[in-house]
């Protein structure tokens, strides 16, 4: 299982430094580890702080957070909706794809059941802070990453449009082939608009 005491520290040094007094924003910076950890790209991320939330990620709304990510071999960004409903306890989570009409996978956390003692949010390490992560690891993969991905819309092959450059299609075989491949895409479209209609 995935050491997320020690990703959570790539993404913010230590618990303390994040502003929250009940630990939602805590939870959903380790929903956001486990999408990086699994290949998702933070939209504001770079190659050597990978990890690092987008800069108003726990100021822009109250009791909601909001991450954008890339994902190679993937045509779409992503989103991830995290809201915390502060009279029960418990955090609604959501995931989707840009521009596809499918309903997103989604699933709820009781915030006491990884954040048992909001105290420790106080301490300047990550070891304790959260509790049960393999299960929250668990449940994320099964309820929102796997289903987010078998619904993901492939990116088109990058082709060269210029005449005389590397991968220019000169061939009515090639030409063909990336044909195939657009219209692949397009009917992936078709079948997920489908499929939501008669969910």
């Amino acid at each position: 299982m995935t050491d997320l005491s020690k990703l959570l520290a790539l993404a913010q040094r230590s618990p303390r430094q994040v502003a929250s007094q009940d630990g939602g924003a805590h939870l959903a910076l380790a929903l956001h580890c486990l999408l990086i950890n699994d290949g998702f790209v933070g939209i504001s991320a770079t190659p050597s702080q990978p990890y690092q939330p987008e800069a108003n990620w726990n100021t822009r709304f109250q009791n909601e957070w909001l991450f954008s990510y890339r994902r190679k071999g993937c045509a779409n960004e992503f989103q991830l909706h995290c809201s915390l409903q502060t009279g029960t306890g418990k955090v609604f989570v959501q995931a989707r794809e840009e521009g596809v009409p499918s309903p997103p996978p989604c699933m709820g956390l009781l915030l006491g059941k990884y954040v048992p003692d909001a105290q420790l949010l106080q301490q300047s390490t990550w070891e304790g802070a959260l509790q049960q992560l393999e299960v929250l690891e668990e449940s994320f993969t099964t309820y929102i990453i796997q289903p987010l991905l078998v619904d993901a819309v492939p990116a088109p092959p990058e082709v060269h449009v210029a005449e005389g450059q590397p991968g220019f299609l000169s061939s009515p075989q090639q030409r063909l082939a990336a044909g195939l491949a657009v219209s692949a895409v397009a009917l992936g479209a078709l079948v997920a608009a489908w499929r939501y209609r008669n969910h």
